[in-house]
């Protein structure tokens, strides 16, 4: 999507959960979510590695209601969607964010073994 000229942001979770904790704190939340809007594929990796608060997973809900049908949103996890209460604190809160990501998204499931374990094995025979 960067080579085709779409704005792009590559994110992990727990980097933009803080930033959005930090915009509420000092009463830039409402511009910091008008600069996201701005990005047309917001790339959020490691869903559900770091335990958050309320208040974070509350702000990511908005954030993910907010781009629902309008701005797109990629997530990687190794949580499968019954284990989404570990993320969210309540299991209406984590339906209604699987129902607006899955809505007009696909979902792509990954089985086998890790590509860093995979390449670390081959590394390590050639040292």
């Amino acid at each position: 999507m960067c080579m085709r000229g779409y704005r792009v942001l590559f994110t992990t979770a727990a980097a933009l959960l803080m930033k959005l904790i930090a915009a509420k704190r000092t009463a830039t939340l409402e511009r910091h979510y008008r600069n996201l809007d701005r990005i047309d594929l917001l790339l959020i990796d490691e869903l559900g590695y770091v335990p958050f608060e309320r208040e974070a997973t509350d702000l990511l809900f908005q954030l993910i209601s907010q781009r629902y049908e309008r701005r797109s949103i990629a997530l990687t996890t190794n949580l499968p969607f019954e284990k989404w209460t570990q993320v969210f604190p309540d299991e209406m809160t984590a339906k209604a964010v699987i129902d607006r990501l899955v809505h007009h998204g696909a979902v792509f499931a990954f089985a086998g073994q890790s590509h860093r374990l995979r390449t670390r094995g081959k590394c390590s025979k050639n040292a």
